[in-house]
């Protein structure tokens, strides 16, 4: 590892900075220290002025390299004594304090024994701290010795300089290096377009284009390939190409370059002004084109010095900049900058196999073409990576040497063939020292992870990374700047899934691991295998992907890096719940003492951590989120140094240490809890002395205890909040003074706040709702509020600080009123002039929404709001609405608005909402959606205008009829433009519910020329969707909608009522919904018909109709049916159906249609009066996947004829008559691969054939007498399940399978002549007892081993069996154990069960399962390992 002179001074500074700390001298002087700390101190100094040589020479010397590699792990050794030394000064400063008595008397109830003493023996830790730093002392002396041996020197470098580069890159030019660019044509052609353009008059007459991306992504070749385009050439008078490539920009060197580029001959001229002159005179009204590439720095001053000769050009000219940097890119651009994307694998390919198969023709070597896709996938988009590995590889002809490249790290090829590592890892170099380290500790981070800013900064923090900040910054700030800066280089990129979320880059990843060498330790694999790798013992950072199950082999090896100061474990995707083994909490955690970052977030049956937490003096990260924790020990109270605690989604936890007002230093204190899970939450208030917790930035909630509990008052002393915290249970504050106290209108930094009381709206006579509004009152925020919600306020007003127009929150974007019932109007928020979401719910003492409500004097009300929700007023009846003519505009920007269960809300929706894009009412049978009508044509006020709607959901909600004026003509033509004006942006409509709907009128279907999916549920009335009169009125109408559900309309008798007379037979193409591609028909039970040219609908791909029982015909070219409960006709014109699936149709007797030769997959279920399959089978050769259920008048497949030649998976369940599967002295198809019986009572036997099963399945068939022996002998059988075929007496050849089988999975009676032992791939095995095994009583027997193999075991139905045999210590790799139905079983094998075992699932068997008692019982020492343990189908606790 090349540690870097700048990244390791960083770290020395840091431990400089605590050598002076005034808190550490003084403890050293009083245990006598001194001489030893000054000691450490100077040969500190001495070894730091040789490291920037020693930096510069480590490449070439690996004897400098040791050294370094050994100064920098005694550097973190020394840096662990003097944190303990700093622990012993605050903690000794903490017992000083004296404590209020109510803390006190609860404090030592809860003190365990171990933390009781503060008396001299606990304080006498100089011994043991004095033998720790001579210690380090004489090690560092070793160190100091070497330095002259190595020939260091004393080696300065001016303040921003850097030593020598180690990678240097080689010049760019103007001359394309690559024929073809690929993926980039679109990136060429915009920039293209840019530079043709002439912008109109501005400040200056140039425009600089930047291309940004990282190191390989191809920003050099895109900008050689646009320089070069004849397009570009007959554009400008000049052009030239400069390389840039310093960090240390020199205007003066690329001011000449400049002019030696725009002019061919060598220019002499040295001092910049000179320069400039010649440049302004050569660029003096021509229209010039220059590129400067490779641009790492640009400060604004030297920016505009070197840009000054430019304005003498022509109005147009342009320069191209390409950077790595962001922020360059911001500083010199004059239009928005382009950053390049990764490319995709088949672009990617392009260029691999352009320069791999530069000779050869790809047709003439298929297995290198299959590998060298599986190599691009390495490259992850960079196309730098896949232009070296085609290089590599195009003299290579052999499978193995592409193998090998495959199977082998990018970054371990030959320095000779491999320019990608030095390509990044100059980015590395150019990084300054703060961020060197910032990066390497990035290690730890997963490929393909999207981490969130506030994540990676609070790890910096925990580990010291982030510099001490000057003046008033706050270290989290500076920690953002650094981010931000990694972002501005391409470090980091914005993750495409999570606006908020970043990624690295795979090869970006991989640099960090380079750079942090030994240091860092990562495990990615989540499986038990991942586990063998060799931890370094000077590793100081760990993570890990969690599993599902991490058993004890995951972590053992970890023991040896007892100096660990990062254990991170990482969330698999879907954050789905873990499960960890208890060697972590009890054995491992214990001997790792240098902790800073402890996270075990997601392990959710985590429900308590061991006392010795405590000891983790240095610990400042500790994560339990979505873990089961319930509560915290005591000892945790003493982590003083901890600065992060996150206990997210930790609803099932109870209380938090009394002590915590002790953890001074903690920052960010995180218990939120999901909404969805609010009501489980079991915390009820905050320990005391909260208020001492002086340097907290984030407290996510904050929970007013009850009497004596937790005060309000807590929050006074907290000045440094920001963000979000939550506020809830202030029904528990009795004197609303308290709340005064609070000063919430000065704690600026909250941005999210929320205001909750326990009752939820409660009305009962025993609250004082006169405090409630005195509290609120006193609760006044910031004005810079962004978010704000209250909830459960019983008071009868809201405070006039929600209200008043002289005190604006013109930041706040989000305002919550949730279930405040004794408030009768609502505050007036129109004058809130950056709110974007209001939700007003469960107000119900709320009757009217007055004009108030808008705020008084306001012009444009709501100005800004895009998101309006009004839920459950049960008592709301009227919404004011203004007059056209009061010329005031209220929600302008208006997108959503939701109004559900209103039950009395009568009258219409606000008139002008121009920007209205979805609109959902449900549940208010009052109110009038005024869709268009011929009414509506004749309102010049009130009328809704829908022009911008895209998405509209109306459930139980009243529509006028059509046409809704009967006085006037219905005019369709008039009609359909009104509905065309009016919902001409529809994209979706979704209908449910709707009274007296029997039809869409023609006119409104007509003005829907953009709808593409259509909803209709619960319409109780609707018989048709329209009424077809010709087929030239129907023309083209829905032209877009591909998706059309019909669900629960028990009324529809047909889709299109078709009145015109046509011939019968005669069939033309459906002149609507012509883009149709899904079609669903749920639960209409008098549907009779289908439009008889549907099948003519060329998209239609999916057809589902279930629960149409008078359905008689059906369409006959969908490539899928799905059919339930209906008779089948109209199939036998089908001659493209390729699945077809039949459900519940009782009376179908038989299933016949002619031979199509595309019908591939068969599933026929509950069928019951089906007697045979003969005829489609007989018919359907192609048919590879056949699935049968419930049958039960099936007696036989197939009569007198086998199964189609090509079937694979035959899968029958629950015929109780089916006797056989083909007619008696027929064999079956070869071609079958997977086979699976179960429930057929009085199947008898199988026919003979199958040869190359690799899946076979055969359970309760009593009758079943016996497996012809071809089933078994294929050594292509994967897995054999048999059970419950009582007539079955042996399996054939006694169960000896081919020794060249390759069975992964077993299922099977117990017997002692099986020879598992020989199924050396057997994975998986399930045995169950039967009669022959009745006194069995130790498993498995003597002389009966099992496979070694066996990662899964079942043992089932052994009625006397009482002890698991000293076999199982043979299981090295068995990972789940399960033992059902052995009420005699007592005994676990003597020693002990499996270390790999990672699920143990104990039923049925009490005995054993009172000797796992928990913490109590004989073996719980044998199980408390293993991640996962349930006993009778109950997962047990034991952490």
């Amino acid at each position: 590892m090349a540690i870097g002179e700048i990244f390791l001074s960083a770290f020395i500074k840091v431990l400089f900075d605590k050598l002076v700390s005034p808190k550490l001298i003084e403890l050293a002087h009083q245990e006598g220290l001194d001489p030893a700390i000054d000691k450490l101190r100077k040969t500190l100094r001495d070894i730091e002025a040789v490291l920037n040589d020693a930096e510069s020479k480590q490449m070439t010397d690996k004897a400098i390299e040791s050294w370094l590699e050994d100064l920098q792990d005694l550097a973190y050794v020394a840096d662990d004594v003097l944190d303990e030394f700093a622990y012993e000064a605050l903690r000794l400063k903490l017992m000083a304090e004296p404590q209020s008595s109510t803390t006190r008397s609860k404090v030592r109830r809860l003190i365990p024994s171990c933390c009781a003493s503060f008396g001299p023996t606990a304080l006498a830790f100089n011994r043991e701290i004095g033998s720790k730093i001579k210690k380090i002392n004489s090690q560092l002396d070793d160190i100091a010795t070497r330095i002259s041996t190595l020939g260091l020197v004393v080696q300065k470098l001016s303040v921003g300089e850097t030593s020598k580069k180690e990678w240097p890159r080689p010049p760019t030019t103007r001359f394309v290096t690559e024929t073809f660019i690929h993926g980039r044509n679109k990136d060429k052609e915009e920039i293209i377009k840019l530079l043709l353009i002439i912008a109109p008059s501005r400040e200056t007459n140039f425009d600089v284009i930047p291309i940004v991306g990282m190191g390989g992504i191809g920003k050099t070749t895109l900008a050689q390939h646009v320089f070069k385009d004849e397009r570009v050439g007959n554009h400008f008078n000049l052009k030239a190409w400069v390389c840039v490539s310093d960090e240390d920009l020199d205007v003066t060197r690329i001011t000449r370059a400049i002019l030696e580029s725009f002019t061919p001959t060598p220019c002499k001229l040295k001092e910049l002004d000179a320069l400039q002159l010649q440049l302004n005179e050569t660029l003096k009204g021509k229209k010039f084109l220059l590129v400067l590439d490779d641009v790492w720095n640009m400060r604004s001053d030297e920016w505009n010095v070197l840009r000054s000769p430019f304005r003498a050009g022509a109005q147009g000219s342009k320069i191209i900049v390409t950077t790595r940097s962001s922020d360059v890119a911001l500083q010199m651009g004059t239009v928005n900058y382009r950053r390049l994307e990764n490319l995709s694998n088949d672009d990617c390919w392009l260029i691999f196999a352009q320069q791999a198969f530069q000779n050869t023709n790809i047709s003439e070597h298929p297995s290198l073409e299959f590998t060298g896709k599986k190599i691009v996938e390495k490259c992850s988009g960079l196309p730098l990576a896949a232009t070296t590995l085609g290089s590599l590889l195009r003299f290579k002809h052999s499978n193995q040497d592409w193998e090998d490249v495959l199977k082998s790290e990018i970054w371990n090829l030959s320095p000779e063939e491999n320019n990608i590592l030095p390509a990044l890892k100059l980015s590395y170099h150019h990084l300054p020292s703060h961020l060197k380290r910032c990066f390497a500790y990035c290690a730890v981070i997963p490929n393909d992870y999207a981490f969130e800013k506030e994540e990676v900064v609070l790890l910096w923090m925990a580990q010291g990374l982030i510099q001490k900040p000057e003046g008033n910054q706050q270290i989290e700030d500076l920690g953002r700047q650094y981010f931000d800066e990694l972002v501005s280089r391409s470090f980091f990129q914005s993750s495409g899934s999570y606006s908020s979320r970043f990624v690295m880059h795979d090869l970006i990843n991989d640099l960090a691991k380079v750079v942090a060498g030994k240091m860092c330790f990562r495990l990615d694999n989540m499986s038990e295998s991942g586990s063998q790798k060799k931890i370094p013992k000077m590793a100081r950072h760990f993570s890990y992907i969690a599993g599902y199950l991490d058993g004890i082999k995951r972590f053992e090896h970890l023991g040896e890096a007892e100096r660990l100061r990062t254990f991170l474990s990482f969330n698999r995707k879907y954050h789905l719940p873990s499960h960890i083994t208890g060697y972590v909490l009890c054995d491992l955690l214990p001997r790792l003492k240098c902790l800073r970052v402890l996270s075990l977030s997601n392990y959710y049956y985590i429900v308590e951590l061991p006392d010795s937490i405590g000891d983790l003096k240095h610990l400042r990260y500790l994560n339990l989120s979505h873990t089961g924790i319930r509560r915290l020990p005591y000892s945790v109270g003493t982590l003083y140094n901890l600065e992060v605690l996150l206990l997210k989604d930790c609803y099932s936890l109870e209380e938090l240490p009394l002590n915590m007002g002790n953890m001074i230093n903690l920052r960010h204190f995180d218990i939120t809890v999901s909404a969805w899970r609010l009501s489980d939450w079991k915390l009820k208030e905050m320990p005391l002395q909260m208020g001492k917790l002086t340097n907290l930035h984030t407290l996510s909630s904050f929970i007013v205890g009850e009497g004596s509990g937790s005060s309000i008052r807590e929050l006074r002393n907290l000045q440094q909040l920001r963000g979000t915290i939550s506020i809830s249970r202030l029904e528990n504050v009795t004197v609303a003074t308290d709340a005064k106290e609070v000063n919430l209108k000065c704690k600026q930094g909250i941005k999210n706040l929320s205001l909750r009381w326990g009752g939820f709206g409660a009305t009962g006579s025993g609250i004082n709702f006169g405090i409630q509004t005195d509290v609120l009152d006193f609760l006044q925020p910031h004005p810079s509020l962004e978010q704000l919600t209250i909830e459960g306020y019983g008071g009868t007003r809201f405070p006039s600080w929600l209200g008043d127009g002289s005190l604006i929150f013109s930041s706040m974007v989000s305002l919550k009123l949730i279930s405040c019932p004794n408030c009768k109007s609502l505050p007036p928020l129109g004058h809130l002039p950056s709110l974007k979401e209001l939700l007003i719910r469960q107000m119900n003492g709320v009757e009217q929404v007055r004009r108030e409500f808008y705020g008084e004097g306001c012009s444009k009300p709501f100005r800004s709001l895009a998101n309006l929700t009004f839920a459950l007023m049960e008592k709301w009846e009227d919404w004011f609405s203004f007059e056209v003519n009061e010329e005031i505009d209220p929600f302008p920007h208006l997108i959503k608005l939701s109004i559900s269960d209103c039950p009395k809300l009568l009258g219409k929706l606000p008139s002008h909402l121009p920007s209205l894009k979805e609109l959902l009412i449900d549940k208010c049978p009052q109110l009038d959606v005024a869709l268009p009508s011929l009414g509506m044509l004749h309102e010049t006020r009130n009328s809704v205008d829908f022009s911008s709607l895209t998405d509209l959901s109306i459930s139980d909600v009243p529509i006028p009829a059509f046409p809704c004026n009967t006085d006037v003509a219905a005019d369709e033509v008039v009609l359909a433009h009104a509905t065309s004006n009016q919902l001409k942006s529809l994209t979706r409509l979704n209908v449910k519910g709707i009274p007296n709907l029997t039809s869409f009128p023609l006119w409104f279907i007509q003005g829907l020329t953009g709808l593409e999916e259509l909803e209709i549920v619960d319409c109780g009335e609707l018989a048709s969707l329209w009424v077809w009169p010709n087929k030239v009125q129907l023309q083209h109408q829905l032209p877009a909608l591909r998706h059309l559900v019909i669900r629960s309309c028990p009324q529809l008798f047909c889709l299109l009522e078709e009145n015109d007379k046509e011939e019968e037979g005669k069939h033309e193409e459906l002149p609507c919904m012509r883009m149709l591609e899904y079609l669903e028909i749920r639960y209409c039970e008098i549907l009779e018909k289908l439009p008889r040219d549907l099948h003519t609908l060329e998209f239609l791909q999916d057809l589902k109709i279930t629960n149409c029982p008078r359905l008689i015909s059906l369409p006959s070219t969908q490539r899928k049916l799905e059919i339930s409960g209906h008779l089948i006709e109209g199939l036998m014109h089908n001659n493209s159906l390729e699945e077809l699936h039949v459900d519940g149709c009782p009376s179908l007797t038989s299933l016949s249609f002619p031979k199509t030769g595309t019908l591939r997959r068969l599933h026929i279920r509950e069928c019951r009066a089906l007697e045979s399959l003969t005829e489609v089978l007989m018919h359907n050769n192609n048919i590879k996947e056949l699935v049968v259920n419930r049958c039960e008048s099936l007696m036989s497949l197939s009569s007198g004829c086998g199964l189609p030649p090509m079937i694979k998976f035959l899968c029958i369940y629950n015929c109780a008559k089916l006797e056989s599967i083909v007619d008696e002295g027929l064999k079956i198809n070869s071609s079958l691969e997977c086979v699976r019986i179960e429930n057929c009572k009085n199947l008898k036997s199988l026919p003979d054939g199958p040869r190359d099963l690799s899946e076979l399945g055969i359970s309760d068939c009593d009758n079943l007498e016996s497996l012809p022996e071809g089933w078994l002998s294929s050594t292509s059988l994967r897995h054999l399940m048999i059970h419950n075929c009582r007539k079955l007496e042996a399996l054939p050849n006694r169960g000896n399978f081919p020794t060249t089988t390759s069975l992964n999975s077993l299922s099977i009676p117990y017997s002692s002549e099986l020879g598992l032992h020989r199924l050396s791939c057997l994975k998986g095995l399930y045995i169950k007892g039967r009669s022959l095994s009745q006194d069995l009583v130790s498993f498995p027997e003597r002389g009966m081993p099992l496979p070694t193999s066996l990662t899964e075991l079942t043992i089932s139905g052994f009625p006397n069996l009482e002890s698991l045999s000293s076999e199982f210590q043979n299981l090295v790799s068995l990972e789940s154990l399960s033992v059902d139905c052995c009420p005699k079983l007592t005994s676990f094998p003597d020693k002990g069960l499996p270390r790999s075992l990672l699920r143990l699932w104990i039923t049925g068997c009490p005995l054993l399962q009172q000797r796992c008692e928990r913490k109590r019982g004989q073996y719980w020492h044998m199980i408390v390992n293993i991640p996962m343990v349930s006993f009778d189908g109950s997962l047990q606790v034991l952490l």
